[in-house]
């Protein structure tokens, strides 16, 4: 029973992640203003606690649950995935930088500053982390049927 506990938890944190990440690239493409760069921060944060959601309750279920260690640690299906994941996480971290840079201004209801070539940047790797999260589903196949 537990073990569906922990997938389900993973599968929604997954969710969670995709949906915050979404959002952040659709509010991109939207008219530069200060709800728009405070929903960005906040949309960033929830994005950053659903990947530590995800890889958590993942690791849980590979260590405890499922077909335990032995059999995702010779998988190389399973590293390609772990590969995958860290990958969306490194092009994760310059949208996040920018992000957390704006806090002061954010705190004092002012308008941070975001070029055009920073907006270019963060579209950029938000993108990129969209296509990587879509390959992870095509590995997690391989794996669940052991190839």
């Amino acid at each position: 029973m537990e073990a569906i506990v922990f997938a389900s938890l993973h599968h929604i944190a997954i969710l969670i992640l995709f949906a915050a990440l979404l959002s952040e690239r659709v509010l991109l493409a939207q008219e530069w203003n200060l709800k728009l760069a405070r929903s960005l921060a906040l949309l960033d944060g929830i994005y950053g606690g659903a990947a530590a959601s995800v890889l958590g309750f993942g690791l849980m279920r590979v260590m405890f649950y499922e077909k335990g260690w032995d059999y995702y640690s010779h998988q190389h299906w399973f590293w390609g995935k772990m590969a995958l994941f860290a990958i969306g996480g490194a092009l994760s971290i310059y949208p996040t930088i920018v992000f957390l840079r704006w806090r002061r201004d954010l705190a004092r209801g002012v308008l941070p500053e975001f070029s055009a070539t920073q907006k270019m940047r963060v579209q950029m790797m938000m993108n990129a982390q969209i296509v990587v999260l879509l390959v992870i589903p095509v590995f997690a196949y391989a794996i669940a049927r052991g190839y």
